[in-house]
């Protein structure tokens, strides 16, 4: 759900510097067709029974007929069937969303946000033009507003939970035991992503629990909610940290997928983060004993905001947009 997301904040940009005729091409998935069609975009989808090979094949077909001014493809980790099978269109620019090393060579232009590294640098490589680190991670223009909004309270109380637009790891449920467990008090809102499949499970298994949550089914502003929060506890999406740092906001980080093991151990080493995503989809006793430290020792939430300090501005997607209006037929 991150890479709609972004793709869609990048969709409207795009149109707003008047390419009305932006189109998405997705795999069957209703929850992401629905956020499309909500964004105003045509849409295009690839039914999931399809092999690797010939959903490139039909994409291939697709830019040969259409010839569109950009083909950008935001997946983070293709099979090795789709690079054999795509094709480089001329009169098309291929761009690349956090592309695998080693395959710059299927673009022209490639922005790898935080994918190799927390450092900003620019450099061609197979002929393609790269553009790495967090100055090109992309979120929604209407999130700057609440670019450092974090505060420091004097004590941790209320704490949001957010993990992803699926769940894929079920920490909805996985972070009860701590809470149910603890002496402390907490005031809990549980953000549900539109993907997740269980909410109503969710939901119920929450209930049953006599906690103090606030349960919301999706957020069309999750830094609007970060800000609020003492404390964040997510899982390590590069869209969710990329909204922590332009909000300045704390947080406990874990792994629903293994690429977010690196995205925590980068975050962890220069941001706002603690880490606890050594084992992919596993909250385990670390979480435990990193919440009991901040509950006791609230001033530790100020010394990890002030990590987030100018790491990154919330203008990722204007840069996108003004290099692709250097490179391409506007």
């Amino acid at each position: 759900m991150g890479h709609i997301y972004k793709s869609l904040w990048l969709a409207e940009a795009l149109r707003g510097k008047g390419r009305e005729d932006v189109r998405f091409l997705i795999r069957a998935d209703a929850a992401s067709a629905d956020l499309v069609r909500g964004g105003g975009f045509p849409l295009e989808v690839f039914p999931n029974e399809l092999r690797e090979e010939e959903i490139v094949a039909r994409l291939n077909q697709w830019v040969e007929k259409h010839r569109p001014a950009f083909l950008i493809i935001d997946h983070w980790d293709w099979a090795d069937a789709y690079w054999s099978g795509l094709a480089k269109i001329p009169g098309t620019l291929y761009v690349g969303m956090d592309v695998p090393e080693g395959r710059f060579v299927h673009f022209d232009l490639a922005f790898q946000g935080i994918r190799n590294s927390l450092s900003n640098a620019e450099f061609a490589e197979m002929g393609c033009k790269v553009y790495k680190g967090p100055k090109y991670l992309m979120s929604s223009p209407d999130f700057l507003p609440h670019a450092g909004s974090w505060k420091y309270r004097g004590h941790l109380r209320k704490v949001l939970l957010t993990f992803g637009g699926t769940d894929i790891a079920n920490f909805s449920v996985k972070v009860l035991d701590y809470f149910e467990n603890s002496s402390r008090h907490f005031d809990l809102t549980l953000v549900l992503g539109p993907g997740c499949p269980n909410h109503e499970a969710v939901k119920e298994r929450w209930a049953r629990s006599n906690l103090d949550v606030e349960i919301l089914r999706g957020a069309d502003c999750l830094p609007k909610y970060m800000g609020q929060a003492d404390l964040v506890v997510s899982a390590a999406g590069a869209g969710t940290l990329s909204e922590l740092a332009l909000v300045g906001a704390p947080a406990i980080v874990f792994a629903a997928v293994p690429h977010q093991r690196e995205n925590a151990e980068k975050y962890g080493r220069a941001g706002g983060v603690l880490n606890c995503a050594k084992t992919v989809g596993a909250v385990g006793k670390t979480f435990s004993g990193l919440m009991d430290d901040l509950a006791a020792n609230p001033e530790k939430l100020s010394a990890l905001a002030q990590k987030w300090a100018g790491l990154t501005d919330g203008q990722g997607i204007d840069r996108i947009v003004a290099i692709l209006e250097e490179h391409g037929r506007f």
